[in-house]
């Protein structure tokens, strides 16, 4: 069974955090994932790891979504975009054609769109990971 982290504000602090350091005053406890549900459902935040400040903080300040240019500018400084276009290839037929013309035709690339999260879980990337290439986006 592995271990998740939650935050939840303490009685001062009964807002969400608008900056990172805010995060400092959450109360912070570590869990078994399979109580993850309940946690969420009592107004707790979970993350993966203890590192909550910021994946946490990424989290509430990710954008919903980005252009594709934005996006593609963003993993070529990260240093994935070619991660991306090498996964693209190895897919079977029909996923490669379809995935190639999501990639390359879409307009703006949403956060919760499932293609995306897939394909950044499948080439090992984290949420948080995620997060971070959705907030460098939305500055380029």
């Amino acid at each position: 069974m592995s271990i998740i982290y939650a935050a939840k504000p303490q009685k001062l602090n009964p807002n969400k955090p608008k900056n990172k350091k805010d995060w400092d005053i959450w109360e912070e406890i570590e869990t078994c994932s399979s109580n993850e549900s309940l946690l969420k459902s009592q107004g707790w935040e979970t993350s993966p790891t203890n590192n909550l400040s910021s994946v946490l903080f990424n989290r509430f300040h990710c954008p919903a979504s980005v252009t594709s240019r934005q996006m593609k500018r963003a993993l070529a400084q990260a240093g994935k975009l070619s991660l991306i276009e090498g996964y693209i290839a190895s897919l079977p037929e029909p996923n490669k054609t379809v995935v190639s013309i999501e990639w390359k035709d879409s307009n703006e690339f949403i956060r919760t769109y499932p293609l995306l999260n897939n394909m950044a879980l499948l080439m090992g990337m984290s949420q948080a990971d995620l997060d971070q290439i959705f907030i460098l986006a939305s500055t380029l």
